[in-house]
């Protein structure tokens, strides 16, 4: 009952099921490629994968004792051998369906690059955590905290937003979604956020909005 040269999977937000012709993933994978500014390597997986463990082991060998200490602390205990190089998988939005984009999804479970990715989330979940202490004073409304964590936080940031009902038709709420956040995201505009965020002036800032994701 399947016609021929489609692929059925999973819809971006889990809104349903997709059954898509091949043209889609194959234009859609060039999209893909423009905009995130990926290059072509003449490497077998195998040459990869020793280059980037090679680069794993050069950046370990640069961390001082100090940094050394810090990612034996998150790096994952179990060792992983069988490497192998992610796939970039993609998901139709369906739910945008005007001209049908596609969401990236690269899964790493086997990638060398996995564990040093983990240890980077686990800095900057920790980060995230002590900021919160530092800065107990900066509200949005009574007990929040302005610098969101995930959409999660977001939905429940905006349930927690009551309204009279004579102001139903007074307030409008306006959201902002960045464009490819996190994969347009590099250690320089990284370290550029953190700068700014830890010269914030305590007692002062005020801060009266707060974007949909962090």
């Amino acid at each position: 009952m399947i016609p021929k040269g489609v692929i059925i999977t999973v819809s971006d937000k889990n809104v349903g099921v997709s059954l898509l012709p091949y043209e889609w993933y194959a234009q859609e994978y060039k999209a893909q490629i423009t905009k995130g500014g990926h290059l072509s390597i003449n490497m077998t997986e195998s040459e990869c994968i020793a280059m980037l463990c090679s680069q794993i082991k050069v950046f370990k060998d640069s961390c001082s004792h100090l940094q050394e200490d810090l990612l034996k602390s998150l790096w994952p205990k179990v060792p992983f051998k069988n490497h192998k190089i992610s796939v970039m998988k993609l998901v139709p939005k369906v739910h945008k369906i005007k001209g049908l984009p596609s969401r990236p999804i690269r899964g790493a479970e086997a990638d060398p690059i996995r564990f040093p990715s983990k240890v980077l989330y686990n800095l900057l979940k920790n980060m995230l955590s002590d900021l919160r202490e530092m800065y107990k004073n900066i509200t949005i409304h009574p007990q929040s905290y302005p610098i969101l964590q995930g959409c999660d936080d977001y939905i429940t940031r905006i349930s927690n937003v009551k309204l009279l009902t004579e102001n139903h038709i007074k307030t409008v709420l306006i959201t902002a979604d960045f464009s490819d956040a996190y994969t347009e995201t590099d250690i320089d505009r990284l370290r550029m956020s953190i700068r700014l965020i830890t010269n914030w002036d305590q007692p002062t800032l005020k801060v009266s909005f707060f974007p949909s994701k962090s």
